[in-house]
C-alpha cells in the first residue's frame, strides 16, 4: 500500500513494519468511531431544535437522550485510543521510548 510518505527521506520508518500497518488499522477504527459519534451529536441537536420549534415530545426527548448516549459511548474510548496512536506515534518518530 503507498502512502504519501513512501518517498519522503524524512519518514524513518518502511509501511511494512507490522506495528505501523497495526496502528494505521486502529486509527481507521477510530476516524469511524469519531464520524459515528459527531454524527449522532448532529443529530441531536438537530432533533431538539426540531423539538423546540416545534411542540417537544417525549419521542423528541428519547431520540435526543439515545443520540447523546451514542455520541458519549463512541466517542470516549476513540479519544482515548486516538491520543495513544497519536502519542505512539510521535514517540517512534522522535526515537524517546
Amino acid at each position: 500500500m503507498a502512502t504519501a510518505h513512501d518517498n519522503d527521506p524524512s519518514h524513518p520508518f518502511p509501511d511494512d513494519d507490522p506495528i505501523r500497518v497495526r496502528r494505521r488499522k486502529i486509527y481507521k477504527w477510530v476516524s469511524s468511531a469519531k464520524r459515528i459519534a459527531y454524527t449522532a451529536l448532529l443529530g441531536a441537536i438537530i432533533v431538539f431544535a426540531v423539538g423546540a420549534v416545534t411542540k417537544m415530545t417525549n419521542t423528541h426527548m428519547s431520540l435526543v437522550i439515545a443520540l447523546l448516549v451514542i455520541a458519549s459511548i463512541a466517542l470516549l474510548p476513540a479519544t482515548i485510543v486516538g491520543y495513544a496512536v497519536r502519542s505512539a506515534d510521535r514517540a517512534d518518530r522522535n526515537d524517546d521510548w
